[in-house]
């Protein structure tokens, strides 16, 4: 599974002309691999940035996670086609180890138990609090 997400993210990257949006997408199964605008390619759109109570969009994590892919860039040609020794570099390493989370959190199939962990924790929080505001001091 990693292999696919690996595999598109390395063509994602290679450069491309700004007014050209376009990915190359590969099948895990088969068929030749697709040409396709950016805007198709998602699976949901606005996925990190819902909409609030007031019908806005707050981009603050959508900005710190491209933020990630955009570090990540800058290494990734060397990952992907050179030996990188993790153990005598650590910033590479948590860098990898970071952006490979985020891929593996942020895919299709998980969604639904993020957002299940996601209410669980808003649950707990909130009894915690109830709890805490009925103990008096």
């Amino acid at each position: 599974m990693g292999s696919e997400i690996l595999s598109a993210f390395s063509l994602r990257l290679k450069p491309r002309a700004a007014t050209n949006r376009k990915s190359w997408l590969l099948s895990k199964d088969e068929g030749d691999p697709i040409l396709a605008n950016v805007k198709n390619v998602a699976a949901q759109r606005y996925l990190y940035s819902p909409r609030d109570e007031r019908g806005g969009r707050d981009a603050e994590l959508e900005s710190k996670l491209a933020g990630c892919e955009n570090l990540i860039k800058g290494i990734w040609p060397q990952v992907a086609r050179d030996f990188v020794d993790l153990d005598g570099n650590k910033p590479i390493r948590k860098g990898l180890a970071l952006f490979i989370s985020l891929l593996f959190l942020r895919h299709p199939r998980r969604l639904d138990k993020t957002e299940n962990i996601h209410r669980q924790l808003r649950s707990s929080s909130t009894l915690f609090l109830k709890m805490r505001m009925a103990i008096p001091p």
